[in-house]
């Protein structure tokens, strides 16, 4: 039977706020404000899109399909990327500088994914049917709340004035992570001897600076201990 090699128990979600001026909090949008926010929610669908394909992976180990279907998402999450850009550009704001541009976001993306699959397959083996549909369940749980942790970052970011106290999206993050703590939580037992448990969810915030010190990404990670055995 194949044996998926342990890795790290690491699993991150990457969630991407800019360091924005202080007009950008004003109640109307600024332009700035409203093309982050919209590269925040085109990340929100690679992120979902990336983590679908490899859950499918899971089940059937079939590396073309995949590397196919997270190509097309690398291409649509530049173009999304690209497009909001330019809407900022013609509104007389040049947003290309506020962010990494989406090669980078996909790189930092795919690295975190990298993390969540070695973890979801610590202690399974994919040539047994029941693990490969337990991962699978657990990568599409993952890339559901990676879309909802960006998705309310989004929400923050396009209308600040509306959560002054971040306490709207404090709430709906909490949440998401939550759905995927219960969902490792429940995960065990000869159907799915993960090692990836909820008992140590935690979340972890890391700020990586731009060189120029005019962006900061922060990294949601979500750090799964070992299920003891």
């Amino acid at each position: 039977m194949k044996r998926v090699p342990s890795g790290s128990r690491l699993l991150a979600l990457v969630a991407l706020a800019a360091v924005l001026p202080a007009a950008a909090f004003a109640a109307k949008p600024y332009p700035t404000n409203t093309c982050v926010a919209d590269k925040q929610l085109d990340a929100a669908g690679y992120c979902a899109t990336a983590l679908r394909a490899w859950s499918k992976w899971e089940r059937s180990q079939d590396a073309v399909k995949r590397d196919a279907k997270l190509a097309k998402a690398r291409r649509q999450l530049a173009q999304g990327w690209a497009a909001a850009e330019a809407r900022s550009t013609k509104a007389g704001v040049d947003c290309a500088q506020t962010t990494a541009d989406a090669v980078a976001m996909a790189g930092i993306t795919d690295s975190a994914i990298g993390a969540i699959v070695a973890g979801v397959n610590d202690g399974l083996d994919l040539g047994q049917k029941a693990h490969g549909g337990c991962g699978a369940k657990l990568l599409a749980g993952a890339g559901k709340t990676c879309a909802k942790l960006l998705a309310a970052e989004s929400a923050l970011v396009r209308t600040p004035a509306k959560d002054p106290d971040r306490a709207k999206r404090t709430a709906k993050r909490d949440k998401a992570l939550a759905r995927l703590a219960a969902a490792a939580g429940r995960a065990g037992g000869a159907a799915c001897p993960t090692t990836a448990t909820g008992a140590t969810l935690r979340v972890v915030y890391v700020e990586a600076q731009t060189a120029s010190g005019s962006t900061a990404f922060v990294l949601t990670a979500i750090r799964i201990g070992r299920r003891t055995r």
